[in-house]
């Protein structure tokens, strides 16, 4: 790949939003000096099988397709960005509140708002909590140069929910802003894996 090609980022298809989302993002990128396309796949084993060929520069993977990108690599690969879940989960919240659910699951950001009293204070409680963790992220290998990769993170980074242009990609996704990872976020999900002898391939 040329200094001038855009990087290919693998998405999976896994609801109808999913091409407006990528076409959004796509059009964000256009003309930064980062620009990219998107190809999408049925499953998350045919995207890491495609960025391990090398078919794609970097995938949107779920945490366990991290993790299994993970052990197919011997820890070679990179996470590059993730999305923070603040959007989805004010969703799920506004739902209890109307009573149109029970229960909303909710990240330890949110929680840590709601007890600062940031955000409805008073108005839930837990009667259940997993151990932190992180979720989804942009997934490179090191054969993609960092001149290439880097600026295309740090335009990521900068979309912005109060710019009218980025609003409405980042509520079609479910969150507010991109963040950079908290690798330490998937400790126990290589717990589980290693106890429950989950195997790294599909």
């Amino acid at each position: 790949m040329t200094s001038t090609e855009p990087l290919l980022v693998g998405a999976v298809a896994y609801s109808a939003n999913v091409v407006p989302i990528w076409e959004g993002i796509r059009d964000y990128f256009r003309s930064s000096g980062a620009e990219m396309d998107f190809v999408l796949f049925s499953n998350y084993g045919r995207q890491v099988d495609a960025l391990l060929a090398g078919t794609i520069d970097i995938a949107w993977n779920t945490n366990l397709a991290w993790a299994r990108t993970v052990a197919q690599t011997d820890g070679a690969c990179r996470a590059l960005a993730m999305r923070d879940t603040g959007r989805s989960e004010l969703d799920a919240l506004r739902a209890v509140l109307e009573e149109r659910a029970d229960a909303a699951a909710i990240g330890i950001n949110t929680w840590e708002a709601i007890g600062r009293g940031e955000l409805m204070p008073g108005a839930f409680e837990v009667f259940w909590a997993s151990p932190t963790y992180s979720h989804c992220n942009f997934t490179a290998l090191p054969r993609l140069p960092a001149e290439r990769v880097q600026p295309w993170v740090e335009h990521l980074l900068a979309m912005d929910w109060d710019n009218q242009d980025h609003r409405p990609v980042l509520e079609m996704e479910g969150l507010r802003r991109w963040v950079l990872p908290p690798l330490d976020g998937y400790t126990s999900l290589f717990e589980a894996i290693h106890e429950q002898k989950i195997p790294s391939h599909w």
